[in-house]
């Protein structure tokens, strides 16, 4: 199997496109390889002009609403402890924005990380997403997830674009779901059953934004 863990070209290519008059764009979490258009970052590797290391689950971002044209986040929220916190205050400072993270098809799927392990997705993300009808949800990813009965998707992860999902995102558009045990559903109950839904919903996610940028 390929692996697509960098970010994948057209989608770059698009979003500077996209942003190329705006003046201030915000990027959560960098790493190693930054967002080209960017101007100011958070991030806990990077050193240098415009760049403050914070706890985006608990710290307020240091600026005023709607400080930034764009805000571009690419797979951080599935990590950390909190990613409504962190979606909300990404939401307060900029206008506009992309999120991105691994796909549910990506971590339903096993032998997809660095170490080439039979586990299911990457063995340390906390949550799972989905983009449903201009909402992103997330929902835990439980360690019984390497015991359900779920399907193969190892084909569709041939499509480099199948290994993400996308959210474009406005001030009007905005919102985040997030799905909790013994509120939203019973683990024992309806885990499984969530996960098998959110496969389709994915792959049609994925393949109207490759269509849409190509």
């Amino acid at each position: 199997m390929i692996k697509h863990y960098q970010p994948i070209k057209e989608i770059i290519d698009d979003l500077l496109s996209k942003t190329k008059d705006y003046v201030k764009i915000l990027e959560i979490g960098p790493g190693q390889i930054p967002f080209p258009g960017a101007t100011h970052f958070i991030d806990h590797i990077m050193v240098g002009p415009n760049i403050i290391n914070i706890d985006i689950c608990n710290d307020k971002f240091p600026w005023e609403d709607n400080f930034f044209d764009f805000v571009y986040c690419r797979h951080v929220l599935e990590d950390i402890q909190n990613p409504v916190a962190c979606f909300k205050e990404i939401v307060r400072v900029g206008k506009r924005g992309y999120i991105e993270t691994p796909s549910a098809i990506v971590e339903i799927s096993r032998h997809v990380d660095r170490a080439n392990q039979a586990f299911r997705g990457y063995i340390h993300h906390r949550y799972i997403f989905w983009n449903e009808a201009n909402v992103l949800n997330c929902i835990a990813k439980y360690p019984c997830i390497e015991y359900l009965k779920l399907p193969d998707c190892t084909s569709l992860l041939q499509d480099k674009y199948n290994w993400n999902n996308y959210y474009l995102w406005d001030k009007d558009t905005a919102k985040i779901k997030e799905w909790k045990n013994d509120i939203d559903f019973k683990i024992n109950q309806h885990y499984e059953q969530i996960l098998q839904q959110i496969v389709p919903i994915s792959l049609q996610v994925c393949q109207a934004y490759k269509n849409n940028i190509n």
